[in-house]
């Protein structure tokens, strides 16, 4: 999802350095859902909760990485207004 950023390779040529993108670095996706994984960290979170399943009758532990992309990918929507 998006274009990977946030890592630089440099590459010598011969009128000295150019950097170019590296592609294997974070999507900004990637970079939300570390930043909100920072905070829950720091807080000492261990679990986040649970979620219903769609009829209601059971629900699944949401883990701490689940809920840093649904925030992660809040915050991009969040970005299209």
């Amino acid at each position: 999802m998006g274009e990977r950023r946030f890592q630089l390779t440099i590459k010598i040529d011969s009128n000295g350095f150019e950097i170019q993108p590296y592609e294997y670095g974070l999507t900004l996706r990637d970079y939300f859902a570390a930043k909100a994984l920072q905070g829950f960290i720091a807080r000492g979170e261990t679990s986040y909760g649970k979620r219903l399943s769609d009829d209601g009758t059971s629900s699944q532990p949401i883990t701490i990485s689940e809920r840093c992309y649904e925030l992660a990918d809040a915050m991009l929507e969040e970005r299209k207004i």
